[in-house]
């Protein structure tokens, strides 16, 4: 017992060292994706490099985020807006005329030099032909002139919805509110003044919408059609031959292999086999941090025996990986957009190069297990990070860290373009949306 305290006394300095280390390492692998890669490195219009691929299993060929967007699109333009036609307007509106037709009559009828029977009956037609023609335009509807029909013509068609029976019709066969007062206007024009001024002002007041447009089930429908909408092309059968080696990988070869490796990651991570996987991410960042353990104490002693330059130095590469995690878990969001070339500018303020472009390197070996093109990536921001650091061996003033970031933009573009049009053999299908 007294061997073992003595033992923890006199390397205490050691065992925290280690225990820095060991807890860095659990932290990354914490953080790296529970699922396994897929062992081949693949590139569109590239050759096929490894052994013919055939299909270890059935797998979908999933479509690309650029034509499920563009079927997106295509559902929404192409699906019809959704109108309600409200019978209770109609009733409503039939009993306000009756109210204001009354009351104008009797406003109107001392002015009258008729008999009491003559008025009746003439009270009763007027009555009757604005009582039909409203009954006339609300069958019909007065449509709202919403934003989704606005500028379209008389053969767009709309879904109208009432007493929940779908119809579809042109807006030919619908009214506006001042198609109607033009229709109620030429009706009328058949009749004396009297009947035209009685019956106008009492019809104008009673023209209200009552086919609305119907947010609710608008955006009801539309989630369920874009929620119909197959993330699949088709299946590949297990057994299948995916590709030759030496095949040029075409577009649909490519759709097909990258389709093999999300079903594969995903299937592998949710099998029993996560502990093994996770004792290999476990296995290669400790070989990777322990690189560097052995590095600063080969050629660093000055920083192995400081346990704030250790944990400064552990730190920034923990900070990284958990920055790039965070990236790749935002849609749309690109990981090249993350500084990695900042890291080895830090390090290089506190510490001379070596020490900068060797944590760079075992910082952006870790982060390739996650990025999605691990080759493309590590190529990427090696060369850019080498470019960098000997930009700036004598950082001395303010205005070199203006250069130094121009620096890093200019290497950025140049090796992304460069890998761009290795990979596309042309400028225009390179993605100019993660450009420099």
């Amino acid at each position: 017992m007294n061997r073992v305290l003595s033992f923890f006394r006199d390397q205490h300095s050691l065992i925290l060292k280690v225990l820095f280390f060991c807890l860095s390492v659990g932290l990354i692998v914490f953080i790296f994706p529970r699922e396994g890669k897929f062992k081949y490195e693949f590139q569109k219009g590239k050759p096929w490099q490894h052994i013919d691929l055939i299909a270890p299993f059935d797998f979908p060929i999933y479509k690309t985020e650029e034509e499920i967007k563009s079927e997106r699109k295509v559902v929404e333009r192409q699906m019809k807006p959704y109108f309600f036609k409200s019978g209770r307007i109609e009733a409503e509106e039939l009993e306000r005329f009756s109210i204001e037709f009354d009351e104008a009559w009797s406003e109107a009828l001392p002015n009258l030099e008729i008999g009491e029977e003559e008025a009746l009956q003439l009270k009763s037609r007027y009555k009757v032909k604005g009582e039909n023609l409203l009954v006339s335009i609300y069958k019909q509807g007065i449509i709202e002139i919403h934003a989704s029909i606005e500028g379209e013509d008389q053969y767009f068609e709309v879904a109208v919805v009432q007493d929940n029976v779908e119809q579809v019709k042109p807006l030919s066969e619908f009214y506006t509110l001042k198609s109607a007062f033009q229709y109620i206007n030429n009706s009328l024009s058949q009749l004396d003044t009297v009947g035209q001024t009685l019956l106008g002002n009492a019809l104008e007041n009673c023209l209200k919408r009552n086919v609305s447009y119907d947010a609710e089930t608008n955006e009801f429908v539309l989630k369920q059609e874009l929620e119909s909408i197959s993330p699949s092309l088709g299946m590949i059968q297990k057994g299948e031959r995916v590709v030759s080696k030496g095949d040029v990988l075409t577009e649909e070869q490519y759709k097909i292999i990258d389709s093999l490796r999300t079903e594969f990651e995903s299937q592998l991570g949710e099998s029993s086999n996560l502990t093994l996987i996770i004792l290999g991410q476990i296995a290669l960042v400790a070989l990777l941090i322990l690189s560097l353990g052995l590095f600063l104490y080969s050629f660093r002693t000055e920083i192995i025996n400081s346990d704030t330059k250790i944990v400064f130095l552990l730190f920034l590469i923990v900070l990284f990986v958990f920055g790039s995690k965070m990236f790749l878990s935002i849609e749309n969001i690109n990981l090249y957009l993350l500084p990695f070339c900042i890291l080895p500018i830090i390090i290089r303020t506190f510490f001379d190069i070596r020490v900068a472009l060797f944590t760079f390197l075992v910082t952006i070996l870790i982060v390739g297990f996650i990025a999605p093109n691990p080759y493309e990536f590590i190529i990427i921001q090696m060369i850019t990070g080498m470019l960098t650091l000997l930009g700036i061996v004598n950082l001395r003033n303010r205005s070199q860290l203006f250069i130094s970031s121009l620096l890093v933009f200019s290497v950025y573009s140049v090796v992304y373009l460069s890998i761009g049009l290795i990979q596309e053999g042309s400028f225009q299908a390179t993605n100019w949306e993660f450009f420099g």
